[in-house]
């Protein structure tokens, strides 16, 4: 079965991702497969099953300890589709790692990011 397959690449992504923050790189953007473990390329599902999938990942991806100790706190930039997103994001995920971190749209981090923020 496909069971752990998103744990596995959540692993990889992590070691990927924490050291190229450590070299300096700001900026990533990680793809993979939201529903991998739950739905084959034959099966229906929502838009919203989707979103859910990606933002579950992304946030316990900001768990992991090569994240954590190259972006502690309010060095973490979450950044989601839209506002709304970031919203649902900070509902179902309201512990401390996530309140210290930027939770922002893509739309939001651009504008930010032009302000010097």
């Amino acid at each position: 079965g496909r069971r752990g397959t998103l744990a596995t690449i959540r692993r990889s992504a992590a070691a990927a991702v924490g050291q190229a923050l450590a070299d300096g790189i700001e900026l990533v953007e990680v793809e993979f497969p939201p529903l991998i473990e739950t739905k084959s390329q034959f099966d229906d599902f929502s838009n919203v099953e989707e979103l859910d999938a990606n933002r579950d990942f992304g946030v316990q991806l900001a768990l992991e300890p090569e994240i954590v100790s190259v972006a502690p706190g309010e060095k973490l930039w979450l950044c989601f589709a839209d506002d709304g997103e970031a919203k649902l994001a900070r509902e179902a995920w309201p512990g401390k790692r996530y309140a210290e971190a930027t939770q922002t749209s893509i739309a939001g981090a651009i504008g930010m990011a032009g302000r010097g923020g």
